[in-house]
């Protein structure tokens, strides 16, 4: 069952990704691909927690679930650039579909991450 919680996750998550991809590709023209990826990266982090705890999880800011969710970032962004490098490098996919493959592969890991970091449980997760 897909709840409320985790469609308005994939809403802010869907604007902050189009940000971010959008970068990642106006950026991968003049820049190595890890370097654009990382700076189009940091364009959603910072609005993503904050419509995160107060639009999907309806919680209030707090130094902890942002140093939480921070991490739980990095983490995805190291996740996302192996994941790229395979897709680039091994695989000889186009950029436009190794972002696209490196995203919908972290995407439900993330949630129950964030979700849990905001103190909410699993309980209830989509599946």
């Amino acid at each position: 069952m897909i709840t409320r919680e985790f469609v308005r996750f994939l809403l802010v998550g869907a604007c902050n990704t189009l940000v971010a991809y959008g970068s990642y590709l106006l950026l991968v023209r003049w820049l190595p691909y890890p370097a654009a990826w990382g700076i189009a990266y940091l364009t959603g982090i910072g609005s993503g927690y904050v419509a995160n705890a107060l639009l999907v999880f309806k919680k209030t800011l707090q130094r902890g679930s942002a140093l939480a969710f921070l991490c739980i970032y990095l983490v995805q962004y190291l996740v996302n650039l192996l994941l790229l490098k395979i897709a680039l490098d091994v695989l000889g996919l186009p950029h436009w579909l190794a972002a696209l493959i490196a995203i919908g592969v972290t995407l439900l890991p993330t949630f129950l991450l964030v979700r849990r970091s905001m103190g909410r449980r699993a309980a209830g997760a989509p599946s």
